[in-house]
């Protein structure tokens, strides 16, 4: 009958891309829409895993992660198009079940899972992840790092007062105030420590003597003064960058409103 030609058609057509699978020593195929359970069963009997209905975005990773090619037409599959992953497990997580591909060569997309007991433990884990992957990020980006622990603030400080002194009157007076301004990072590091500020803010300006003491800063870990650098505690510039601006132009921002609030609330003489 003609339905039975369909089906044998079908089945013919099955076998023969479970024949191409075979030949080229696939042993998992993830698919984008769904697979049929006949089709299942085939893939079954020679050992071979499916994940079918694959969302894009995991799809796109999963190809990033093995460095695969995505396959519209399965008579067109080679070698080439084929990634690599050394071991492949299903894990149920939780309530979730995960599809772990590990041992990639040169992967260009991970997944990090994070396990916790409480919704507010993984989301506060979550935001401490993104941070530092943000950070990593830049410092990948623009490949220059200055010493952390706001070394890098009292030395730009130190060398701020220096040129205030060479100049006078209320420009003088600005720039000293940018320079305090500055020293309110590596206070507020020391404040966070649980240290005592004005006696460590004050063992860190006598640290920076001359130029190879700039990376000197605050270590909250040990609770001690040293060179960051060595001890690689570490940030971007171009975060650094950033901070100054921005609070650059904040300030100035700030400083203009007030004129114009000062300016409206004046009243001409004799009104």
């Amino acid at each position: 009958s003609e339905i039975q030609k369909f089906l044998d058609q079908e089945e013919k057509m099955l076998l023969d891309y479970l024949k191409i699978f075979k030949d080229l020593n696939v042993n998992l195929i993830v698919n984008s829409s769904d697979i049929s359970d006949k089709f299942g069963a085939f893939l079954a009997r020679e050992g071979i895993a499916a994940i079918k209905s694959v969302g894009e975005s995991d799809y796109k990773s999963i190809l990033k992660a093995i460095d695969a090619k995505l396959v519209d037409d399965l008579t067109s599959l080679s070698e080439d198009d084929l990634g690599f992953a050394e071991k492949v497990r299903f894990e149920k997580v939780g309530n979730d079940d995960y599809v772990l591909l590990t041992g990639c060569k040169n992967p260009k997309s991970v997944s990090i899972l994070l396990k916790g007991g409480l919704d507010k433990i993984l989301s506060t884990a979550e935001v401490s992840l993104n941070d530092v992957l943000s950070v990593i990020g830049k410092i990948m980006d623009t490949k220059t790092v200055v010493a952390g622990g706001g070394a890098i603030y009292i030395e730009l400080a130190k060398r701020i007062k220096a040129y205030a002194n060479e100049i006078g009157g209320k420009e003088q007076l600005a720039v000293n105030a940018f320079a305090l301004a500055l020293e309110e990072i590596p206070k507020t590091l020391i404040q966070n420590a649980g240290l005592e500020e004005i006696e460590k803010i004050t063992e860190l300006r006598a640290a920076h003597k001359t130029d190879d003491d700039k990376w000197i800063g605050i270590d909250t870990i040990t609770n001690t003064i040293g060179d960051n650098f060595q001890k690689g505690i570490v940030e971007p510039a171009e975060l650094v960058n950033h901070i100054i601006k921005s609070g650059s132009e904040l300030a100035n921002l700030i400083l203009r409103v007030d004129r114009i609030i000062s300016a409206k609330g004046s009243k001409p003489a004799g009104l």
